[in-house]
């Protein structure tokens, strides 16, 4: 790379970063609202040239992820979460078709909900089967703790009653 390419390359980065290296604040969000309202969202190389350091892509983004006034910021009802995870069933991690299914919610936070949901199905499944266990051993059904160490795999080790307290 010869010295003036160097430079240029570094500049570039340089300019890149002071692009994408802050977040958005009041004021951008605010003129982001009012070109939107004027223009709008369309256009968004347009857009972002009204707004210092910003690409099309970031207002796009911007717009579409946080202040797209119909977007619902509210919690999933019930039927909505019954509805996700059959969604989910039928397009597996399919999130942006999926997300369709839910007017005003972003792919993301369908992802979020969903994976919300199944971790909680997952814990509450492992609670239940832990309890079920426990129930076992409490009404006999289970086997002596030396069986329990054989069907893990781990081997007995005996028992050295050095200070003689078991006697």
């Amino acid at each position: 790379m010869t010295d003036s390419s160097a430079a240029n390359y570094n500049e570039s980065m340089t300019n890149k970063c002071s692009r994408r290296c802050h977040h958005w604040n009041h004021a951008e969000d605010k003129m982001l609202r009012e070109l939107v309202r004027q223009r709008g969202p369309h256009d968004w190389d347009l857009i972002a040239k009204n707004i210092e350091g910003r690409t099309g892509k970031s207002c796009r983004l911007r717009w579409f992820n946080h202040l797209d006034p119909e977007l619902k910021k509210t919690p999933f009802s019930e039927e909505e979460n019954e509805r996700l995870l059959a969604a989910h069933d039928v397009y597996g991690s399919r999130w942006p078709k999926i997300a369709k299914q839910f007017p005003g919610r972003t792919d993301v936070a369908v992802k979020n909900q969903c994976n919300l949901l199944m971790a909680w199905m997952q814990r509450k499944d492992s609670k239940k089967k832990s309890f079920d266990e426990d129930s076992n051993l409490e009404e006999g059904a289970s086997s002596s703790p030396e069986d329990e160490l054989k069907d893990s795999g781990h081997k007995q080790v005996p028992f050295y009653d050095f200070l003689g307290v078991g006697e």
